[in-house]
């Protein structure tokens, strides 16, 4: 189905053929912004390769044998969070831009294609941003001396887990639809119809797959230390023991979607409100993403 901007453009008189050359004007007035925007993903790559090599890769991450998440430890995710706050504040206000444009869109009020014109430059402008997020974040994660499979055990047992948020937080249109290290995609090709309730719901399920593909690794990792170790902590065993056979069988249950075992929850508690205050509901999703595709 046409979008509005579309049916606005074909409605003028502009067919189809003449849209396609629009766009590709577009793309080739753009060529500076795709050539400074490869160049500004070129460096998030190289500083995360940096990062991998001093803290190993994303997979290779395994959590503390006894679950305990030490006050160090979240001391330097709270870092991490604070020292993003700048560029998420401006990826938070170009994609309130975003989506005011598309109701604009979606209530026919747009009335030229000088708007139509306005609206995709204004969306291209995020990009430059989004490599400033990943680039700011590894600086943070390197500058605290955490890796980024840490970080992201931590984001997924705090955010999903403790504090139970939504894992399909975010804005009501598909921010990213591509996961690069596990692959796992959208896989929507008429989701310009979807409303914002089901774009919710779909990227909540979209989002639990990716998460429960990373902690299924993780949690079996440590499970193995934990049974290697000299703790008594049966219970936190038999937790272990019953997310990972629940996540085997359940490819979309999200991560201790029945509750969290006592070993995590007991350090989290005291940090409730500040990691609670440094949760962001409308970029959820770029966290999950890890980096986009090489």
């Amino acid at each position: 189905m046409a979008s509005t901007g579309q049916k606005w453009l074909i409605g003028c008189g502009i067919g189809c053929g003449v849209v396609i050359l629009i766009v590709l004007l577009l793309i080739g007035a753009g060529a500076f912004l795709v050539r400074d925007t490869v160049k500004n993903f070129k460096a998030v790559e190289t500083i995360t390769e940096q990062l991998e090599a001093e803290y190993g890769t994303v997979e290779s991450f395994c959590p503390p044998a006894d679950g305990g998440i030490t006050g160090d430890r979240i001391g330097r995710f709270v870092a991490v969070r604070d020292s993003m706050l700048d560029i998420s504040g401006d990826i938070a206000t170009r994609v309130d831009d975003m989506m005011k444009n598309i109701d604009r869109m979606e209530n026919d009020e747009v009335n030229s294609f000088g708007d139509v014109l306005q609206i995709i430059q204004k969306g291209a402008g995020v990009l430059p941003q989004l490599a400033d997020f990943y680039y700011t974040r590894s600086s943070a994660l390197l500058a605290n001396e955490m890796g980024l499979g840490e970080y992201l055990y931590l984001y997924v047992t705090i955010y999903f887990g403790f504090l139970e948020h939504n894992p399909g937080d975010g804005p009501p249109f598909k921010l990213m639809d591509h996961h690069r290290r596990s692959g796992v995609t959208w896989n929507d090709d008429k989701d310009e119809d979807l409303s914002q309730e089901e774009v919710i719901e779909r990227r909540r399920i979209w989002v639990s797959s990716i998460v429960r593909d990373l902690m299924l690794d993780m949690l079996t990792c440590q499970l193995e230390n934990l049974e290697e170790s000299d703790t008594t902590d049966h219970s936190l065993k038999q937790a272990l023991m019953h997310e990972i056979e629940a996540l085997k069988e359940d490819k979309d249950r999200l991560v201790w979607e029945d509750g969290m075992p006592r070993a995590l929850t007991r350090n989290l508690e005291p940090y409730r409100i500040e990691l609670e205050l440094r949760y962001d509901t409308l970029l959820n999703p770029l966290e999950i993403m890890g980096e986009l595709d090489d």
